[in-house]
């Protein structure tokens, strides 16, 4: 039998290449896929940082950053986090289920929290200090809601294997909220107006892509199997763990711009903001996307203990490799870098991010963990975990309080070294959870996987 013309046109080499990068389960190749496509948007960050940090004051990215820490924390609780269980499921049917569950679940949440606002939102405010936020707190329930979906759009993109598509919508959303954030402090100069805008009308390009991308994959037949109820029951672990262990993940990472402004100065705030929005800028580009493709092998991995193991000890040499040299250029020379960057009105910023990056490489290392520990449905775990890190933080803000409040820099030290102590504890329950995990059918019968 002859070959067709398509054979004919590609060498034997050029096709053994392509099968290669379009292999299903090449783990590098869909970690480049999604990180080159958000390089574009990092990149795009970066150039525009040094002109936000001259049209608006940290005054303006504290309140930013307010805005969006709220978005944040109630995002990850206003899906019930049934979007990661999008991947799980061996029946298509049954992940349009998910899908559809984690929408409504969203929307009714952010229905209720608009209504909620509202009425009491004015006094939250003024009871936490925090009354300059009002303007934009109605719009809080969008943010959610943009959010929410564009998080679950991610997983059955994720589960499809649609890299390209969620990385083709970071690069959107970065790029059109960096445009209408410049724009913005044209028309609303002198206030975080624009900032606020930007970060809202930003979620609408990924939103759109991400839609476009379902929409050809749930219609192309009626739903079946499961329903909605079932569906919710079978997975309520999520819910009942993951929604908690991760609204306490996303307040301690947002937490501490505001205990910082009321511990020491809105100014310190600001500063802080901005040092950790670039020092968190390779997470993003490699350490989420690692994440997430991380999280999509190990559900394949889950009766492969020794592939697993192989696979975890990979993951976080080659994270640790990746880190070390930016790092140790902020380590060494941040207050030069921040002031070449930003301005000299920032070389503060610096110097925060001088002690803050080395809880940076504890948390770039340990980033897949708390995905791991949620493939291998051992949110009890993670949950814990959660609780100890929030509760850790706590207790370091109230030591900053009592103490420190005229040394920012030592209270930094404390805090970076807290961050170690946690980012280590989790990389050893998700390496302890790996080894005791076990296959469990539906019953909730253990199968040995070493068997």
């Amino acid at each position: 039998m002859k070959p067709n013309r398509r054979e004919r046109a590609h060498p034997l080499w050029i096709a053994k290449i392509r099968n290669h990068f379009n292999g299903t389960d090449s783990f590098a190749v869909h970690v480049i896929t999604l990180s080159t496509g958000t390089a574009a948007a990092y990149a795009v960050t970066l150039i525009a940082l040094p002109f936000l940090s001259r049209l608006y004051s940290p005054e303006s990215f504290g309140i930013l950053s307010i805005f969006g820490g709220m978005v944040a924390m109630l995002s990850v609780v206003a899906t019930g986090r049934y979007e990661l269980a999008i991947v799980l499921p061996e029946r298509q049917t049954e992940a349009r289920t998910l899908l559809r569950l984690s929408l409504l679940v969203s929307a009714a949440f952010s229905g209720v929290l608009f209504f909620i606002l509202a009425i009491t939102g004015p006094g939250i405010l003024s009871l936490l200090n925090l009354s300059k936020l009002s303007p934009w707190l109605l719009y809080v329930p969008v943010g959610i809601f943009l959010t929410c979906m564009y998080n679950i759009l991610v997983y059955w993109s994720c589960r499809a294997k649609s890299f390209r598509l969620i990385s083709a919508a970071r690069m959107s959303q970065t790029i059109i909220m960096v445009i209408c954030q410049i724009a913005g402090a044209a028309v609303w100069p002198g206030g975080a107006t624009g900032l606020v805008f930007g970060f809202l009308v930003g979620q609408v390009p990924g939103v759109l892509l991400l839609l476009r991308g379902a929409g050809a994959g749930t219609a192309r037949s009626p739903a079946a199997g499961k329903t909605l109820h079932e569906m919710a029951r079978r997975y309520r672990n999520f819910p009942q763990f993951s929604s908690v262990a991760a609204f306490l993940e996303t307040a301690a990472a947002q937490l501490p711009v505001i205990a910082i402004s009321s511990i020491f100065s809105p100014a310190a705030g600001g500063l802080y903001a901005i040092a950790d929005r670039i020092l968190r800028v390779p997470v993003g580009l490699l350490g989420n996307p690692v994440a997430q493709v991380f999280f999509r092998r190990l559900t394949e991995l889950r009766g492969q203990p020794r592939q697993r193991e192989r696979l975890i000890f990979k993951i976080w040499l080659r994270l640790l490799l990746i880190i070390a040299p930016p790092a140790l250029a902020f380590f060494f020379f941040g207050p030069d870098l921040f002031a070449l960057l930003l301005g000299t009105q920032w070389r503060e910023a610096g110097q925060f991010a001088q002690v803050m990056v080395i809880g940076l490489v504890a948390y770039f290392v340990a980033v897949p963990c708390t995905m791991g520990i949620t493939a291998l449905e051992r949110l009890d775990i993670l949950l814990g975990w959660q609780i100890l890190n929030m509760t850790t933080l706590i207790g370091t803000f109230l030591i900053g309080f009592l103490y420190l409040r005229d040394d920012i820099i030592t209270f930094l030290w404390l805090w970076v070294g807290r961050e170690m102590c946690i980012q280590v504890l989790a990389m050893s329950l998700f390496f302890w959870t790996h080894r005791t995990h076990g296959s469990k059918t539906e019953a909730g019968i253990a199968v040995d996987e070493t068997a």
